[in-house]
């Protein structure tokens, strides 16, 4: 099990809240990367330790200085020599490495349930992520940019970053259940009507544009939809009559027009249809996120119009996920998990590789492929929340192989030649400025000078903060 999970774990079963964990763990994060053994970098050449090496002299008391030498060290970074001298007392009381994982947590808490009280109180009782994230930055790890007006505000925003990044992690995949799918057939749409079908070559993700995550503005059954009544009480009424379980042909004579989605495959120009896809994500009337199929997996979508190329109705399965104001985290990770496991349900049926080349794509993603009309969608959602297409396509593959996001589960990159090429720039960034530094490689043929053993889930967490600015 990963150190993160074992932590998270500790502290849910000690009484904290997701939000007050999630906090905590992203201050842990910064301090030392969830490492029990680390010893503050910038001190391992003044004091001649490795972090292995440290722990070790410590533990067989040829190093004596631990408690006084103001380096900070593990979990924490504990550097004041009380907290320091006790610390090392807790560990010899317990028969264990100072350097041990679960003997540091346990300090952790006894830390804050006696000496830091008021913060513990918080932690087990706030629901707000940067709240608590900010309280463990202020009134237990107090670094030295608590004490530098110019810096703290970029600190802060760091560690919420961490905090609210492992409250996704944790929080909503405890949360959630897997993926709940309705089906509630567009029957009176054209696009049924048109009963065109295709044989599933790949996905498209699709997202609305609008601020309005229910769908109900989207999805309503008609009379002769089966169990009307039943979805009625789960989506909603959509009490404007703008829903897409409708007739909504419209006959043009100015070719210039462009509203709704003109059939090519047809060959009038003139005539544009509403679009229409196999699915859409959103929030049903309690709240709670689901995906309803409204279209036959197999029937032909009109989700994406023509591109120079052609055009991925005639290939892909489709599905809109709805938009909100794009600044949720909670929805937008609840709404993104639910898209994964719909496109790993999809790629299992159809025997589709995700990974393969233009399999999973987003709409923006087919048009660069010259299949798809110039929509920006997903690219305008999904980097605000820190993800990429490369990334929702390798938790596809997770969600198949039935896959824990723990760090052995994933990948880890022993060279930069290694990292997938969108990571590298900020690996790249880390290792110049000697923020992430490994040993040096045994073997002389390799390209690269260290060995950097970073995990898939630090690439994306560098990275996230990278494209935020916060970095240097």
């Amino acid at each position: 099990m990963s150190n993160e999970q074992v932590i998270w774990d500790r502290l849910i079963s000690a009484g904290l809240t997701p939000a007050g964990a999630a906090g905590l763990l992203g201050n842990l994060q910064a301090e030392s990367g969830l490492r029990p053994d680390n010893l503050q970098n910038t001190c391992e050449a003044k004091l001649g330790f490795t972090d292995e090496g440290y722990t070790v002299a410590v533990d067989n008391g040829c190093y004596t200085d631990f408690a006084d030498d103001r380096a900070g060290y593990g979990l924490a970074q504990w550097t004041h020599p009380t907290r320091k001298a006790a610390l090392l007392a807790f560990a010899r009381a317990n028969g264990a490495s100072i350097g041990n994982l679960d003997m540091q947590v346990s300090y952790l808490l006894h830390e804050l349930q006696t000496l830091f009280k008021p913060l513990w109180d918080k932690l087990c009782t706030t629901d707000s992520v940067r709240d608590a994230s900010d309280a463990v930055l202020l009134d237990f790890e107090r670094p030295a940019s608590v004490n530098n007006p110019d810096k703290l505000q970029e600190t802060k925003d760091t560690r919420a970053v961490y905090a609210q990044w492992y409250y996704a992690r944790f929080a909503q995949e405890e949360e959630s259940e897997s993926m709940k799918l309705l089906e509630c057939i567009l029957t009176a749409s054209d696009c049924y009507k048109a009963g065109q079908t295709i044989k599933p070559q790949g996905v498209m993700v699709h997202s609305t544009g609008a601020n309005n995550p229910l769908l109900r503005r989207y999805v309503q059954p008609i009379a002769a939809t089966p169990d009307r009544e039943e979805l009625l009480t789960q989506l909603g009424t959509n009490p404007n009559g703008n829903h897409w379980n409708q007739s909504r042909v419209y006959i043009y004579t100015d070719k210039t027009r462009t509203v709704g989605y003109r059939d090519y495959s047809k060959n009038l120009d003139q005539v544009l249809y509403e679009p229409c896809v196999h699915a859409f994500i959103g929030k049903l009337a309690d709240g709670s996120v689901a995906a309803v199929q409204t279209l036959p997996w197999e029937h032909r979508g009109w989700h994406c119009g023509v591109g120079a190329k052609g055009t991925a109705n005639d290939t892909h399965i489709s599905f809109e996920i709805c938009e909100d104001a794009l600044t949720d985290p909670v929805y937008f990770n609840q709404a993104y998990q639910a898209a994964v496991e719909l496109t790993a349900m999809l790629c299992r049926e159809y025997g589709l590789d995700p990974l393969a080349d233009g399999v999973v794509i987003c709409h923006q993603d087919g048009y660069k492929r010259g299949v798809a009309s110039n929509h920006g969608d997903v690219y305008n959602w999904f980097p605000k929340h820190g993800k990429t297409m490369d990334d929702f396509r390798a938790d596809v593959v997770r969600s198949m192989n039935n896959e824990n996001e723990e760090e052995e589960d994933m990948p880890t990159y022993k060279t930069l030649k290694d990292v997938p090429e969108h990571f590298r720039p900020t690996i790249q960034k880390l290792m110049e400025d000697g923020s992430l530094v490994g040993e040096k490689d045994p073997d002389p043929t390799r390209l690269d000078d260290n060995i950097i053993n970073v995990s898939y889930d630090y690439c994306r967490i560098m990275t996230t903060l990278d494209r935020r600015g916060d970095l240097h």
